[in-house]
Parts: C-alpha cells; structure tokens; sequence
C-alpha cells in the first residue's frame, strides 16, 4: 500500500494538483505512438522520422495517474495514429476496467 500512495503523490506532481473545480482537466490525451501511415507535409508525426510507440504497461501506468489525480475524465486516446498500436484493444479494455467511460 505504501507503493501505492507514494505512486499516486508521484502522479500529482507530475500532474499537478488539481483543486476540482474550473481547475480540473475536462479532459485528457494519452498519445500511444508517434507512428503513422500518412505522410502529410504539415504534420508534426513527419518531424524526425523516428518511430516510438509506448509500451502497453507504461500506457496502463499513465491512466492509472490520470485517474488518482483527476478521475474518470474523458480520454482521448492520440498519436500519430494510435489504431496502428498493437496493443490499442487493450488499452480501450484497461481504460473501461479503470472507469473511463468516454474514451475517443
């Protein structure tokens, strides 16, 4: 248990402290890859040609923070584009255990 509390005092830095309110996040974005299909000229994913994709537990990790520091806010789940992650069923499955109910 002591894990898990210095865990969520690690979210609330990394967040920031959010007092509920007009200060609350309405929302959140968790960016799984920077890889894409798409070769758009204007497109921020082209910049450095290095394709990254995050891990399915360190993605799991994130939206446990999320929910200890602003609860079950929706989530936008983004990237370059996150339907080529391997692992994006699951990801929507763990948001769905976790509570998150607008997931996009």
């Amino acid at each position: 248990m002591q894990n898990a509390n210095l865990h969520t005092i690690k979210a609330k830095q990394q967040f920031g402290r959010f007092s509920g309110g007009s200060h609350r996040p309405l929302m959140a974005m968790v960016e799984v890859t920077n890889r894409c299909n798409m070769t758009c000229p204007l497109c921020f994913t082209s910049a450095n040609n290095v394709a990254e994709e995050v891990s399915l537990d360190e993605v799991k990790t994130r939206l446990e923070n999320l929910l200890a520091v602003a609860g079950t806010i929706p989530v936008q789940i983004s990237g370059g584009e996150p339907t080529l992650h391997q692992d994006l069923p699951a990801i929507i499955d763990y948001s769905r255990q976790l509570g998150f109910t607008n997931i996009e």
